[in-house]
């Protein structure tokens, strides 16, 4: 839940958290629409859930932060929703949100999708420490070709190469494409050693899909430089 509410508040400082019968989904996009996060958590991703009807709650994150801060991997958080309070319990100690209201609210309604030419696999971790590398560098290019793949930084003097350790990678053509340093930094923050599916092309965003925990799924789409 901390990773999860730290790659969230990464992207903005609230979201309309929306429960239905097949669980919990938070979608979140940036004031600059450089960089989007969907966080989708199955029924199978809680230890309980019961849930009869769809509803939609307006959330800032430092408000749940508050209290997630002070749990452990044992510990255990309720959220309980009768319609009008929302609530989360943990340790004994009750906190009520106060929610949003809906109509001040961005709802982003649908998952852009773009025409991918390639799709690669790696570990999450070795894609972070790249960026870390980078320093003040702001943009690097993500290059495929002949099935192999390589992020290089925008610094000729001194560039930065990182070729991922045995790549999966699946493509229909050459591609290079120019992306944010920054972004794609706040894009991952919710990940940590996963394996990160990334899809992409030429001058088109990119998106990182990677599985946190079991029913757990997150999706970041960041733009590409131009």
């Amino acid at each position: 839940m901390k990773r999860l509410l730290q790659g969230l508040e990464a992207i903005n400082e609230e979201a309309i958290f929306q429960f239905s019968p097949e669980g919990l989904n938070v979608r979140v996009v940036d004031s600059n629409r450089w960089k989007m996060l969907n966080v989708n958590m199955a029924v199978d991703g809680f230890q309980d859930f019961q849930c009869d009807a769809e509803y939609e709650c307006g959330i800032v994150f430092s408000r749940i932060k508050d209290i997630a801060k002070t749990l452990t991997a044992k510990d255990e958080l309720v959220i309980q929703y009768d319609g009008e309070r929302f609530v989360l319990l943990a340790n004994g100690i009750e906190r009520t949100i106060k929610l949003l209201r809906l109509e001040l609210m961005n709802e982003i309604l649908d998952w852009p999708t773009f025409d991918y030419t390639y799709n690669a696999s790696f570990n999450a971790k070795e894609a972070k420490d790249f960026l870390r590398t980078l320093g003040d560098t702001g943009s690097f290019d993500i290059s495929v070709e002949d099935k192999g793949l390589q992020w290089e930084s925008n610094n000729k003097d001194e560039p930065i190469i990182w070729k991922p350790t045995n790549p999966t990678v699946m493509s229909e053509e050459t591609s290079q494409t120019t992306y944010s340093t920054d972004q794609v930094l706040g894009g991952l923050a919710a990940a940590k050693t996963e394996e990160l599916i990334l899809k992409g092309g030429t001058d088109i965003p990119c998106q990182f899909t990677w599985i946190p925990e079991d029913g757990v799924q997150v999706s970041a789409l960041v733009a590409n430089r131009v």
